[in-house]
């Protein structure tokens, strides 16, 4: 029988079967599956059989339901094993189809695994973690983000709270991005669809998450440590291999387009994909210091924001990527610092929002010595570096009164 399995919510870890051909789900009395949370609509979304699965439809409900991260609509969404449905902000469900119901993510036989007898692994390195982690692959599935629930949790502010999962598959594992922001890159090119992974194939989230697919972990961290596994060629999608110069040649000749056949060197954005966001400009010197951590607590809240961070700084794809960001983003979130009047997107950014009477929030840090004369009259909080928190606060709050966590 297949299941949901509740992974964030006020049951954790709860089993929900579904036996009937049609069942609502929502936070009144009379819905056949109950969640009470102020997130879940009276009458939220519904889920019709089709077959051995499930489609699942949203109900006009106020805070959307989400598929992998997708906003669906009454039109409806075919579920498949593992999908990840999120019913606003704090509810998170797990399908699980009907082989597969009764347990969570069992062990992968070794007489089924692809590769026969040899184990494989996946070796983690995260900025904030002195030495790479190495997690042996015996599941078929594993799902990787900063939320805790997931079997993997990437602690760094460029990982969306459910970015990722592995599955496992008859011809090995295989990486899916649930269709996040900041995107999922396996050699350098950005994962648009699912894909097998390769010996040594590297993933890669931003600047600051680096894992590596191998049945050689000795081999591998020992690459690591003396700095030659990175330099190794990588591959393109129709297997055709470019040396590391080669690749970069490919870049410079693609930056207008963005694409070429095979290969994509994009900043991954596509049309209206920062129309429900926030922008976040700031220097990038801060990152690390403040603004990653801001990053990820407004995530965490339910507030969609985009920030350039995972961009080489100044190329043309940056220049692209900050351009759809100042036409399309709802609100600018500017950190104004001594560091970043120095910064001149900050600065554009700024003068493109106050000259198109966009909604401006300022985050002044550390005193002035005099700013921009075109910030006068604009929203400011004044950063607490003794209580950070109270400041995260003070911008969720607002950010909160412009209604745009609700979309």
């Amino acid at each position: 029988m297949p299941s949901l399995k509740m992974l964030r919510g006020p049951e954790p870890g709860r089993h929900i079967p579904l036996d009937g051909d049609v069942l609502l789900i929502g936070r009144g009395r009379k819905n056949d599956i109950i969640i009470q949370d102020n997130e879940v609509s009276r009458t939220h979304c519904r889920l019709v059989r089709v077959l051995e699965d499930y489609e699942i439809h949203d109900l006009s409900s106020t805070n959307g339901t989400f598929v992998n991260g997708k906003e669906i609509n009454q039109g409806g969404w075919l579920l498949h094993a593992h999908s990840i449905v999120e019913l606003g902000d704090s509810i998170t469900l797990e399908y699980l189809p009907t082989d597969i119901a009764t347990g969570t993510n069992p062990p992968v036989s070794s007489a089924s695994n692809a590769a026969g007898d040899i184990p494989h692994y996946i070796i983690i390195k995260q900025a904030s973690l002195p030495q790479p982690e190495i997690y042996l692959l015996d599941r078929t599935t594993l799902s990787m983000g900063r939320d805790v629930n997931n079997e993997i949790v990437l602690q760094e502010p460029e990982v969306s709270r459910h970015h990722m999962r592995l599955i496992y598959t008859e011809n090995g594992y295989a990486v899916e991005d649930l269709n996040t922001v900041n995107g999922t890159w396996v050699n350098d090119r950005r994962l648009t669809k699912q894909r097998i992974l390769s010996i040594n194939d590297m993933v890669r989230v931003g600047t600051q998450v680096k894992m590596w697919y191998t049945n050689n972990p000795d081999e591998l961290i020992e690459g690591l440590r003396d700095g030659t596994l990175e330099k190794k060629s990588i591959e393109s999608d129709d297997d055709e291999t470019f040396s590391v110069i080669e690749a970069a040649k490919l870049r410079k000749l693609t930056t207008d387009e963005h694409t070429i056949p095979g290969i994509f060197f994009g900043h991954g954005l596509a049309p209206n994909d920062l129309a429900k966001s926030v922008f976040l400009a700031y220097a990038p010197a801060e990152w690390k210091l403040i603004v990653g951590k801001l990053f990820a607590y407004l995530e965490d809240n339910g507030i969609k924001i985009w920030a350039p961070q995972h961009l080489q700084l100044e190329t043309q794809v940056w220049n692209d990527a900050i351009a759809q960001a100042q036409q399309e983003s709802p609100l600018l979130l500017a950190i104004l610092s001594k560091r970043s009047l120095h910064v001149s997107y900050v600065q554009r950014s700024i003068r493109y929002f106050v000259t198109r009477e966009k909604p401006i929030l300022l985050i002044q840090l550390g005193s002035l010595p005099q700013a921009p004369m075109m910030t006068e009259g604009l929203s400011r909080i004044r950063f607490n570096t003794q209580d950070p928190l109270h400041t995260f606060r003070q911008i969720l709050l607002e950010l909160r009164k412009a209604n745009l966590d609700n979309d």
